[in-house]
């Protein structure tokens, strides 16, 4: 039996709801937001098209505190990477990462780090029990 994904996780001082959808899609008018999404909309020609549905695997919304997952037409290791990479970008909206990076080099370090990232914390679970341990190093804690 598999773990559930959380419908609750904890970022910095802020709670994240973590939704799974159906279908996940946005409008590219409704993107305009996410610079990324927006070239997704725009034709050869560079004609932008606002109707345009964009069919995406995750979202989040720091303002809303959530994140949204497709939940049907994603394998399971597929939404496991998606979460994970919400909520990087969760995680960098609370560092202010967009003073640093636009939105498109947010993305893409995002999409490459979120996969290998979490094939180290799937295949080395020592490291995890060592990382969540708050008393590395203390007494009782064997390596």
């Amino acid at each position: 039996m598999s773990v559930p994904v959380p419908s609750r996780i904890k970022v910095g001082v802020l709670g994240y709801t973590i939704k799974p959808t159906r279908h996940l899609a946005v409008r590219a008018r409704d993107a305009v937001k996410i610079k990324v999404l927006v070239d997704a909309a725009t034709d050869a020609a560079g004609i932008y098209h606002e109707d345009t549905p964009i069919e995406i695997l995750g979202l989040t919304n720091p303002d809303e505190q959530v994140i949204l997952f497709e939940s049907v037409d994603a394998a399971p290791d597929v939404q496991a990477v998606v979460v994970l990479h919400e909520t990087l970008h969760a995680i960098f909206s609370q560092i202010g990462i967009r003073d640093l990076l636009d939105q498109h080099a947010e993305e893409s370090i995002t999409k490459r780090l979120s996969p290998l990232l979490l094939q180290v914390l799937r295949e080395n679970p020592r490291l995890i029990e060592y990382l969540v341990d708050r008393r590395v190093g203390g007494k009782g804690y064997t390596r």
